[in-house]
């Protein structure tokens, strides 16, 4: 391999081709592409997971179900999945026997397999020597796909992205650092478990790839060199700018505030930043120059050695990426503009994240997701919503849920049906332990919704109170 351009690969016999990030060298760009392109690589005899929520994803409850899977030695199958696109374990378990029904499937075609999961590199190489084994006991030779970035630029992008959807901090700084030191002890540990015809170690550099594409190289790396990269996919990729994060910060800050005790993890965006920002982006994210100096310091105790595995050179040429950074310009936002773009950001934010919820919460069984249902009591502003909940709740056996949402159901209306009343009754007939007197507790709950108008807080306030003896 030379340093002005990455090698094309020829397969030889079956090959499974399991790409591992690491972060921030466009791993989601090609987990997209293979998504979106399956049912034409399978006909170039490559065979990829076409399911959202099957493979992609990078984060930790990926990356535990990986490392569960396969420290398991009498685990013969290939489960993996990403728990996060799944609203319940029982969603979860049916990804995995799908995705391993899929990889069976493209093992029966004799196709070449094409893998990608981020997680696989928090994961750890011992990990990647499981999976590795399995392919080879079906005769696949394996050829791991890493793409190596400046450490500094990774770095900085992954601050970047951070700051993007508003959780910079000190934290995200010292992840940065730890990040650089991960990489290397796991490029040394995959060098040590694997041999140089299975690692294919390629710059994540615009100027090595095949017309400057990312994704024209990637096809390249799976021996699909003919292939054309589709227009869509030649697009850079756009971040917000630094006027966006210095308004995103202060959103989620005030989010964080506002729902510290949700389990619902509610945040902004960044395309509705960008949807109010647009005519404002000033460029990207800048951090402090304290911040890029002390990277530049950290990654520069493990450039040598970088270079030694990897045999680049010019791409860890770290004095000139500094210098670049450092000349980037930061923007000066006044206090006032953070708080009046933050309002209407922060509207927009509540009511998206409402809608999301209120989806999730009318076609979710409530079994496989108590908590979940539990935390999104202060996001339920339906009185229809609240009833359907409590009615599903009664029909699963769930009384704690179902009487929560019943109470809920009292307490936001006035008008009281005979159905609110027999449920609610029905509730704590079958809980004699909390309740002694429960035709009193109906009476009681009626006669206040009645006395007069509640707002919402105190309807909260008094849920919250009311329900405060309840074991979820």
């Amino acid at each position: 391999m030379t340093e002005s351009e990455n090698a094309a690969f020829s397969p030889e016999g079956k090959t499974v081709f399991i790409h591992v990030g690491p972060p921030k060298t466009g791993t989601t760009t090609i987990q997209a592409y293979l998504r979106d392109h399956h049912d034409f690589l399978a006909t170039k005899n490559t065979w990829t997971m076409p399911h959202k929520g099957l493979l992609f994803g990078h984060n930790l409850n990926d990356t535990e179900y990986w490392q569960s899977a396969f420290m398991d030695l009498e685990e013969n199958g290939l489960p993996m999945g990403e728990r996060s696109y799944c609203f319940s374990p029982r969603l979860f378990a049916q990804n995995k026997a799908l995705c391993r029904a899929h990889i069976q499937q493209g093992i029966e075609q004799q196709q070449n397999i094409v893998l990608s999961s981020e997680a696989l590199w928090r994961a750890g190489p011992v990990v990647s020597e499981r999976i590795a084994d399995y392919f080879r006991s079906y005769g696949y030779k394996v050829r791991f796909i890493i793409y190596m970035r400046s450490p500094l630029q990774a770095t900085l992008s992954w601050i970047s992205q951070r700051a993007t959807v508003g959780f910079m901090s000190k934290r995200s700084v010292g992840s940065a650092h730890a990040m650089i030191r991960l990489t290397r002890v796991w490029l040394t540990d995959m060098q040590a478990r694997f041999g140089p015809d299975e690692l294919d170690i390629r710059r994540f550099d615009q100027a090595c790839f095949p017309q400057g594409n990312l994704i024209s190289d990637f096809l390249s790396a799976i021996g699909l060199s003919d292939v054309a990269c589709p227009a869509e996919n030649q697009k850079r990729n756009i971040g917000a700018g630094q006027l966006c994060t210095h308004v995103g910060l202060e959103v989620n800050a005030r989010l964080m505030r506002q729902y510290k005790n949700s389990h619902i993890g509610l945040h902004f965006k960044p395309h509705q930043l960008r949807k109010h920002l647009a005519e404002l982006e000033v460029g990207p994210y800048r951090p402090s120059d304290e911040v890029i100096r002390s990277l530049y310091n950290s990654s520069g105790e493990d450039i040598d050695l970088l270079r030694e595995l990897t045999g680049f050179t010019d791409i860890y040429d770290h004095e000139t990426i500094l210098e670049t950074a450092l000349q980037m310009p930061q923007v000066d936002v006044s206090d006032e503009d953070i708080m009046r773009l933050s309002d209407e950001i922060l509207n927009s934010a509540v009511r998206q994240e409402e809608e999301e919820v209120v989806a999730q919460l009318n076609k979710a069984p409530v079994a496989e997701a108590q908590d979940y249902f539990l935390a999104a009591l202060p996001l339920v502003h339906s009185l229809r919503l609240a009833r359907s909940i409590r009615d599903k709740a009664v029909d699963e056996g769930l009384g704690d849920i179902a009487e929560i949402y019943a109470r809920l159901a009292l307490l936001m209306t006035t008008e009281v049906f005979r159905r609110d009343i027999a449920v609610y009754s029905m509730i704590i007939l079958n809980r004699n332990s909390f309740f002694d007197q429960t035709d009193q507790v109906v009476r009681d709950l009626v006669a206040r919704i009645n006395d007069s108008e509640k707002s919402r807080e105190n309807i909260f306030n008094r849920l919250k109170r009311e329900s405060s003896d309840l074991t979820l």
